[in-house]
């Protein structure tokens, strides 16, 4: 029996890509909220990012899924209410 163990890494290029983006969200935030007057400002904007890449992700994932059509094989479909 072969056992594969797979790890991932992230690189220091990654995270100063990261780190850089960071630090652009947080700057952007920081200047929105001195112009709004809303110290939070970066932190509804992260969490706004947050839940559209939540929402992304999700679409994506529900288009991977293969539906099969039920009345094709002779099935009927069944509603529930």
């Amino acid at each position: 029996m072969d056992i594969h163990i797979t790890t991932t890494t992230t690189s220091t290029t990654n995270k100063n890509k990261y780190a850089k983006g960071h630090s652009f969200l947080a700057d952007l935030g920081r200047l929105l909220g001195q112009i709004l007057g809303n110290t939070r400002e970066a932190s509804i904007m992260f969490q706004c990012l947050s839940v559209i890449i939540q929402q992304f992700n999700a679409i994506a994932f529900h288009g991977t899924f293969v539906i099969p059509d039920l009345e094709k094989d002779g099935h009927s479909r069944v509603n529930i209410a």
